[in-house]
């Protein structure tokens, strides 16, 4: 019994052995766990392929040790290391049977089978699978390419026999180029090739042949059977004897006139667009959403002053920014939150307007526009003549508004001194004239009335001139009481009959039964319609003078309309647009013929403003001219 146990052992230890040679020689790795996840055997390539050093993995040792030295190397990503090698450990207990391919960093690929024990444990096979996925990726790099190749030969192919000097195209091309059937030569295409890029086929041609180039590729125009030239790309490869001479000729054309037109509008584009931002008279940046630099122009770094290599396609524009601080152009003090509240204005992507004063003491205007893409459009321009310019016009602006109202406020002022003297004057010469006609000294009367015409002249002048002055001044009051409208009518018809007569005019008034009373400054508004009366009847001759009143009903400002109309010389276009400017008649020959000071049309304008109504006016030359005066019916409560 001793004898048969003895040899029964050394049986065993003879199949062990063999057994443990078998596990050392084999391509793949191998290792078994125990339900501990205790690795109880594995050969070298196990230790081999996962890179697990001899000395330190021996036989007994847990996977969880494998599992840390692969994690640290960073073989199963980014992550805690304990948190990767408790995920795995917890997968590996679950014992079940799993296949997959793990790429590791050098870019080798394993393939890892698992199976289960029966006792509990599991076995799992490691195999290098790297060079069987690289010939399938070459195969699939290999499929593409000649799904690329057919794809081109969908347009034509050719072959050309050198030797035969004969060439076969296939039918496709044949019929977009008008080929002949029959035997057909090289020269039969060199003819078709345009004579601008004969040269160049020729060149790339000959490149091939001589083995400058590894194949012909080419891009010419060809001409088309309905003779308009069009765009061929040809590829073509050489096939060569043992001496390594090109026998034949075998290529695909593909028509890329479509794309060659794209490219050049492109470049058209493209071309406009460097000479719009070349030219363009601003400084014009595009950013990305991410603050980088897209497209500039010279411009806009001349304007910042900015040393060449700041401003970068592709650059971030916090660099700019940083330079700016650093220069002084966001001005003393926290010069860190200043360019972080410039940048803001960037980072918000909504359309923005400002100002920014340089070191230099130049000031820039900035408009921010976004983009569709979240990126920005900023156009950058210098201001600093214009804004001097501005103060300037606002400096000139109050010391002229300044003297203005010193001006109106002397004259307004001057309204008593002015026009005392003078009455004293018109009255003085009445009396004379008076006496003069009782005592029949007929020199004496004629030159009295010349004083006295010239006297009222003058008053009416000087009345005039210190209205618009009191009007400029603020300081001309109204004085508001409630009359009725048909008595305003009755006074103006009354004064203004002996007016009519003095060119034979016929005066003209439409009037409705009862218009009612309104609230105003009864003098100003019978100054008003008088002095359009007035106008009428001195640029009217043998005409008629009309004057309409009408009610005007609103919910809010109920009012009446009151219309001075004639058919005098009227006035053109030009003409309309001054006649309420002060001291204006619309042209010097009116002013010369008629007389006047140009003042009554504009103090009448600011009257019905004074009281919230207005004045419009309607003409045309050699036909006529109509006013049209809007008042509100109670002038206090419209104001």
């Amino acid at each position: 019994m001793s004898d048969s146990k003895a040899q029964h052992e050394q049986n065993a230890g003879r199949e062990s052995g063999v057994l443990e040679t078998a596990l050392e020689h084999m391509d793949q790795g191998i290792s078994v766990v125990d339900a501990d996840l205790k690795v109880v055997a594995f050969n070298r390539r196990f230790l081999d392929l996962l890179e697990l050093p001899e000395e330190r993995f021996k036989p007994g040792f847990h996977m969880a040790e494998a599992f840390r030295c692969i994690a640290e190397r960073g073989e199963y990503g980014e992550g805690d290391t304990d948190e990767l090698v408790r995920e795995r450990i917890e997968r590996s207990k679950r014992f079940e049977a799993h296949k997959f391919e793990r790429t590791r960093p050098d870019g080798t690929v394993l393939e890892i089978h698992g199976q289960p024990l029966d006792d509990g444990g599991f076995v799992t096979t490691y195999t290098d699978v790297t060079k069987r996925k690289r010939t399938e990726e070459a195969l699939r790099q290999s499929e593409q390419r000649q799904a690329l190749i057919l794809e081109a030969l969908a347009e034509g192919i050719y072959e050309w026999d050198i030797e035969k000097n004969s060439l076969f195209v296939s039918a496709r091309v044949a019929e977009l180029l008008n080929l002949p059937d029959d035997q057909l030569g090289p020269g039969d295409w060199n003819d078709l090739v345009h004579p601008d890029d004969f040269d160049k086929y020729r060149h790339a041609l000959m490149a091939h042949f001589k083995g400058h180039a590894r194949r012909l590729e080419c891009e010419y125009r060809v001409r088309w059977k309905n003779d308009d030239y069009r765009w061929l790309s040809d590829r073509g490869v050489a096939i060569r004897n043992e001496a390594g001479r090109a026998v034949k000729l075998v290529g695909a054309i593909t028509d890329i006139t479509d794309r060659k037109r794209a490219e050049r509008r492109i470049a058209e584009k493209d071309a406009q667009l460097e000479l719009a931002l070349t030219h363009m008279p601003g400084g014009m940046m595009l950013g990305d959403r991410d603050m980088r630099y897209v497209l500039f122009n010279k411009k806009y770094v001349d304007l910042h002053g900015f040393p060449e290599g700041i401003v970068k396609i592709g650059g971030n524009m916090r660099d700019e920014a940083k330079f700016q601080a650093q220069r002084g152009d966001f001005g003393a003090g926290d010069t860190d939150g200043a360019m972080e509240s410039a940048l803001d204005v960037f980072r918000k992507g909504v359309a923005a307007s400002w100002e920014r004063s340089l070191a230099d003491g130049r000031t820039l205007q900035f408009d921010l526009a976004p983009t569709p893409e979240g990126g920005y459009v900023s156009v950058a321009a210098d201001i600093t003549e214009s804004k001097r310019h501005q103060e300037e016009l606002l400096e000139a602006r109050e010391v002229a508004r300044q003297a203005n109202e010193a001006k109106s406020d002397f004259v307004a002022s001057m309204s008593h001194e002015l026009r005392t003297p003078l009455n004293a004057i018109i009255g003085i010469t009445e009396m004379l004239a008076e006496e003069a006609e009782e005592n029949n000294d007929e020199s004496k009367i004629e030159a009295l009335e010349r004083v006295g015409r010239a006297g009222r002249h003058l008053l009416e002048l000087i009345n005039e001139v210190l209205d618009l002055a009191k009007v400029e001044a603020g300081r001309m009051e109204i004085n508001i009481q409630e009359f009725e409208l048909n008595d305003l009518v009755d006074d103006v018809i009354s004064t203004a009959d002996a007016l009519t007569r003095v060119n034979n005019n016929r005066l003209s008034v439409n009037c409705p039964g009862d218009p009612g009373a309104m609230s105003a400054d009864q003098t100003r508004v019978r100054q008003v319609v008088l002095n359009l009366v007035s106008n009428a009847c001195k640029f009217t001759e043998d005409g008629t003078i009309g004057l309409t009143l009408e009610d005007a009903p609103g919910a809010e400002s109920p009012g009446v309309f009151i219309s001075v109309s004639d058919t005098g010389i009227g006035m053109t276009p030009e003409q309309i647009d001054i006649v309420f400017e002060p001291f204006s008649q619309g042209a010097t020959t009116t002013a010369q013929t008629y007389g006047g000071t140009g003042l009554g049309l504009t103090i009448s304008r600011e009257y019905c403003r004074m009281m919230g109504g207005d004045i419009t006016v309607q003409s045309e030359p050699g036909v006529g001219t109509t006013f049209r005066v809007w008042l509100p019916r109670d002038v206090a409560v419209r104001n």
